[in-house]
Order: structure tokens, then C-alpha cells, then sequence
């Protein structure tokens, strides 16, 4: 469905999803299957404001390699001094329910409000995930994290050259507070925040810098007050003051590079942990390889044993 009007654009579409097949090297041939069911609806006011939301039911009904992977990373509820397991997570989409005898039932949603006072400046506030890089995936910030509520703010300057983004994000921890015995129930939580200046050297060249960080805000007991120097905006400030042996803090720092030459482009990453090397990224894009619309992508990833890891596990760069 389309709305259309002198000052707005609003669009309604439905999404559809559905897989089936089988595990052949499982012990049986039983009938695999994934349904997603949602609706999405994007809109646009004047050339000032626009907006997405979506949202998607799901059921599924996995191999036994990936239902042993889920079933592994469930929330932690507390029991007396020590956490049980239970609920497993679906990487990248949602805490589950049982679905029938061995299936999973997950739901969640996205979405953001977008405002752009002027061409410098842009507004984003909702609940998505971001991406820093040009891999397939991304050594910094990765999209492949559960959707977060978040603000992001973006300048350009000097005809676009240079970009800063900063980002603040509430994360959660897959700790179960203990007050909660409802179903959808309220987790630790941590702050995120996130700062990325990129210059483009040349029309072909770009460097960026990164860094992320996170922050406490609750405990086990509920919420706490978090440390306002999160606020600051000014990138590698916070860096230099506090320390990742600060229990309750946990960052790492970012180079990220890209060059395009004809239709290839060849891309890096490495990241700053404790200030030690924690790992790095290269790869080699191609467009219209030998045909047109023919891209070929190869991408090699590296992370040393530990990085991203804080002294306080709540606190894990995750």
C-alpha cells in the first residue's frame, strides 16, 4: 500500500518468509522448516523527516548443530548465589520460546526516526544495528549484534570528506534481574558508545578511526548510575582517561581503510585492545567481473585469544 502526497511518501508492505527442507546427516528425515511473518511501513515527510519500522514473527525448526548452538547461549536466570540457563538466543535475532517439542518461537522488531535540519547534519534515534567497515563483516561494529535502542549523530564537512558519526547505545546482557519472573523479562544492561571519523584522503582513498566502548549501568540488583563522561562526544577523550582495567568499562580502538581503484576496491581493519594489536581484517572487492552485475568478494579475519574481552565479563566488547 502507497500513500503519496505533495509534502509526504508512506509505504505499508507485508514480508513474507518461508523455508522447509531436511538435515541429511541427521538421525532422522524430519521436515525443517523457518516462517517469518511481518510488516513493514517507511515513510517520508517533506526532504526533512523519514521513518522505518518493522516487525517480525518467527518460527523455526533448526538442524541439531545449530539447535545445540542456541541452546548453549540461552539467558541466565538467577538462582540463589549461582545462574541457571534457560531460553536459548538465535544469533542475530531474539531470545526464544519453546515451539512445539523442539522448535523455537522469537519475535522482535526494528526501526528509527530520521531528521536532517540541513545537508551537515543528520538525527537518527530507534532500535537497529550498525556497521563500520567495508568487509563482509566488521572488526569495529558489526551488524551481525541483536537489534539496541539507539541516537546517532552525523556530520559532513568539507564537501562530504570528512564524517563523524557518534553513536549511543543501550545493550543487555543475557543476566535475568531477579525482581522479573514474566516471561519477557528485563535483563542487565550496559551502555554502548561508539565514535568514527572518516577523512577521505583522496577521491579513492579513505581512512577512518574508531573507537568503542562499553559502559555499566546496571548489576545484578537492578539499575546503577552510570559514568556521565559516556556523554562526551569528542572520539579517543575517554580513551585516554579511563582504563580497561576499570572493571566497569571495556573499549578498543579502530583503523579502517579502503581504496578504490577501476571497479575493485581493496579494504583493511585492525583494532587496538588494552593497547595491544587484538586483531585485524583485509579484503578485495570486484565489480562486474567479467559480466556485468558479477561481484566477487574474498575477506580474511583475524582476532587474537582474549581480544574484546573485559575484566568483567558483563562488560565484553558483545
Amino acid at each position: 500500500l502507497i500513500f503519496e502526497g505533495r509534502d509526504f511518501w508512506c509505504a505499508v508492505d507485508p514480508i513474507l518468509d518461508l523455508e522447509g527442507g531436511t538435515d541429511f546427516s541427521g538421525d532422522s528425515l524430519d521436515l525443517l522448516y523457518w516462517n517469518t511473518r511481518g510488516a513493514r511501513v517507511q515513510g517520508r515527510f517533506t526532504d526533512k523527516v523519514a521513518f522505518s519500522t518493522v516487525i517480525y514473527e518467527n518460527q523455526a525448526l533448526v538442524p541439531a548443530y545449530v539447535a545445540d548452538y542456541i541452546n548453549r547461549h540461552g539467558e541466565l536466570r538467577p538462582n540463589g548465589a549461582s545462574y541457571t540457563q534457560q531460553n536459548g538466543v538465535v544469533p542475530g535475532y531474539a531470545r526464544t520460546k519453546p515451539f512445539k517439542t523442539n522448535g523455537y518461537d522469537f519475535a522482535f522488531g526494528e526501526g528509527h526516526v530520521s531528521i536532517v535540519p540541513n545537508q551537515h547534519f543528520n538525527i537518527q534515534f530507534g532500535n537497529g544495528n550498525h556497521f563500520v567497515g567495508n568487509g563482509y563483516r566488521s572488526m569495529l561494529l558489526s551488524d551481525f549484534a541483536l537489534n539496541y535502542p539507539f541516537a546517532k549523530f552525523e556530520g559532513n564537512f568539507w564537501q562530504g570528506r570528512i564524517q563523524y558519526n557518534t553513536i549511543y547505545a543501550i545493550h543487555q546482557n543475557l543476566y535475568r534481574l531477579p525482581f522479573y519472573e514474566t516471561v519477557e523479562s528485563t535483563y542487565e544492561r550496559k551502555i554502548g558508545t561508539y565514535h568514527y571519523l572518516d577523512f577521505a584522503v583522496t577521491p579513492n582513498i579513505q581512512i577512518g578511526l574508531f573507537e568503542g566502548a562499553h559502559w555499566k549501568r546496571s548489576d545484578s540488583l537492578g539499575s546503577v548510575a552510570p559514568n556521565w563522561l559516556f556523554i562526551n562526544p569528542v572520539p579517543f577523550v575517554n580513551a585516554g582517561i579511563m582504563s580497561n582495567n576499570d572493571s566497569t568499562y571495556n573499549h578498543i580502538l579502530g583503523l579502517n581503510f579502503s581504496y578504490t581503484f577501476f571497479k575493485n576496491r581493496l579494504y583493511a581493519q585492525a583494532i587496538l585492545d588494552n593497547g595491544e594489536f587484538g586483531g585485524g581484517q583485509i579484503g578485495f572487492k570486484t565489480y562486474d567481473l567479467f559480466t556485468p552485475r558479477f561481484d566477487a568478494q574474498v575477506e580474511f579475519n583475524f582476532a587474537r585469544k582474549g581480544a574484546y574481552l573485559a575484566n568483567e565479563q558483563r562488560y565484553n566488547y558483545s
